[in-house]
């Protein structure tokens, strides 16, 4: 168990490696999505509560001063966000998906031609020319998530501790 989780880790390693080296942008904008969308849903929570504390405070000013900034703010994050998700991460991946799908075929041109024959040859050197390019941004997707859920609880224990 503990080999297979040494080779899982070396493989999300070696796939951050390739997509840094091919293009750095990606895994920050991957960040950055995760952190907004982190953001913005805190942002939402945030909202029910200072509802809440104005309610019962009975300060109307405050309240739509508020909820006014914080609407702001989500629409701002929302707006960045979809662009990210709907411009940038698309243009991004498929320059991505061309320098692996080149990498791939640069491969199987060192191969000899008979190689092709043998069906299992073959059969892995399909599913690694359709798989392989998934599999490494999901590794991506992945990483970014589990980094940006370890800022975010850090961030949510530097608030509790601080209050």
């Amino acid at each position: 168990m503990k080999k297979e989780k040494n080779y899982v880790i070396k493989n999300t390693i070696y796939c951050i490696k390739y997509i840094w080296k091919i293009d750095r942008k990606y895994i920050l904008l991957m960040i950055v999505i995760s952190i907004l969308t982190s953001l913005f849903n805190i942002i939402n929570l945030s909202i029910l509560r200072y509802i809440t504390e104005t309610i019962a405070m009975q300060e109307m000013r405050y309240f739509l001063m508020i909820i006014g900034v914080m609407l702001l703010l989500s629409v701002v994050i929302a707006i960045i966000n979809g662009s990210a998700n709907y411009l940038y991460e698309p243009l991004l991946q498929n320059r991505i998906i061309e320098k692996i799908q080149g990498d791939i075929y640069a491969k199987a041109k060192t191969f000899n031609l008979e190689e092709y024959d043998n069906e299992e040859f073959y059969d892995l050197y399909y599913f690694v020319a359709e798989n392989g390019k998934t599999g490494i941004l999901n590794a991506i997707t992945l990483t970014t998530g589990i980094l940006t859920r370890a800022f975010l609880k850090s961030l949510n224990h530097w608030s509790i501790s601080t209050k």
